[in-house]
């Protein structure tokens, strides 16, 4: 096969070489209320993994999910969670495949695919306590080169939600999902019920094999488990079977459970800025070094920032370092679910960036971000034009 003139560029940028990629952790469980049989959950999510080109191993980064440890590609992954009583792990990766700058990358990593594939901004995150499980999945500026087809999107982002409501589990999940096929752009949305309760769409492709997009979401339905996948991939002849962005989910309830006192904050997507779109991941948990920020158009990778979050916006407002942000005006009504600063410094203290994230309800096209560095470096904010912000922890 011929796989010259592969395009490896997105929106003017030249994507890295490199890979960031940060360690997950899993926390000890925070105190919760009595609850005569625990509420225990399993969760799992992965920015993208499978089997690519019917090649042999190919690459492995930050993959802790052992049932993926046969793929051929797994890029930011979670560890594969069952029966914990509190979960609080994510991965991230900056940038796939390797080019001219390192610096930019602590860790490197080859281009194996031969050009077939290139990504940007990849994140994964599971917390899940209280009566809750949540998992997300993110990845950016997603293009494969198959024959006859390229498929390419500027944003992939699912969601898979398991929670309790007076000790009866249901299972949410899925995003409005948009992908482009050479020069044709399809898309299926989250609110479009299809067969079953669940919202994806099979669509064939012009050389062989298929991709289903949104597979296994539903906006909502009885049952303890849930598994979605922004983009599933299939080309059975080139022994292609790849999953981008999948969240998993499930909960068993208990009795009489409440949530942890700590709370915490993850999400991805892009807002617009001076004519582009400026990527993003966050997470971070409540006064503790814990989580990640990554902000694509520079390039920034933030290992453990320092977490403050907010259940109110007067709490939110009453902290001086808010008058740092574009802080938005209250709606009416206001949905405000909860708001986090997160903070990173150097070795002798002094600040060197902070990043304000505002969850307004969903679907998230309310929701605000903003960065902003010492340097002047990253200086962005405004209302997400695609993801979502995601507060936990709630009782």
């Amino acid at each position: 096969m011929n796989w010259q003139n592969i395009r490896r560029c997105r929106s003017g940028v030249l994507f890295s070489a490199t890979l960031l990629l940060t360690a997950a952790l899993w926390l000890p469980p925070a105190s919760t209320s009595a609850a005569a049989t625990p509420t225990t959950f399993s969760g799992q999510a992965t920015a993208l993994k499978g089997s690519l080109l019917g090649l042999g191993p190919l690459v492995s980064v930050d993959c802790k999910d052992s049932a993926a440890q046969s793929s051929t590609i797994c890029l930011a992954a979670t560890q594969s969670f069952s029966g914990a009583t509190e979960i609080n792990d994510e991965a991230s990766v900056l940038c796939y495949p390797a080019a001219a700058t390192p610096a930019n990358c602590a860790v490197t990593a080859p281009d194996l695919t031969g050009g077939h594939l290139v990504l940007d901004v990849l994140h994964a995150s599971v917390v899940s306590h209280g009566n809750k499980s949540n998992a997300e999945a993110y990845v950016a500026q997603f293009e494969l080169n198959v024959p006859g087809a390229t498929i390419s999107a500027t944003a992939l982002r699912t969601t898979a939600e398991a929670k309790c409501t007076n000790g009866v589990p249901s299972v949410s999940g899925g995003e409005s999902t948009t992908v482009t096929i050479n020069d044709t752009t399809l898309g299926v949305s989250q609110t479009v019920e299809a067969p079953a309760g669940t919202q994806s769409e099979q669509i064939p492709l012009p050389g062989g094999g298929y991709i289903v997009l949104n597979e296994g979401a539903s906006p909502g339905r009885a049952g303890s488990d849930i598994t979605v996948t922004a983009l599933h991939v299939v080309v059975p002849a080139l022994g292609i079977n790849l999953y981008v962005a999948q969240a998993h989910a499930d909960i068993t309830c208990a009795t009489n459970s409440c949530a942890g006192t700590n709370a915490f904050v993850t999400g991805g997507g892009f807002i617009d800025w001076n004519g582009s779109k400026a990527h993003f991941a966050v997470a971070g948990r409540n006064l503790t070094a814990w989580g990640h920020v990554l902000y694509g158009p520079t390039k920034l990778h933030v290992k453990d920032p320092m977490a403050k979050v907010y259940d109110t916006r007067a709490g939110l407002l009453t902290d001086p370092d808010s008058t740092k942000f574009h802080v938005p005006d209250a709606p009416s009504p206001d949905t405000f679910q909860g708001a986090a600063i997160l903070t990173w410094k150097d070795g002798l203290g002094a600040v060197l960036g902070q990043v304000l994230v505002i969850d307004m309800g969903e679907p998230g096209r309310s929701d605000f971000f903003e960065i902003l560095t010492t340097d002047g470096s990253a200086k962005a904010w405004g209302t997400l034009a695609g993801g979502n912000i995601q507060m936990h922890g709630k009782c």
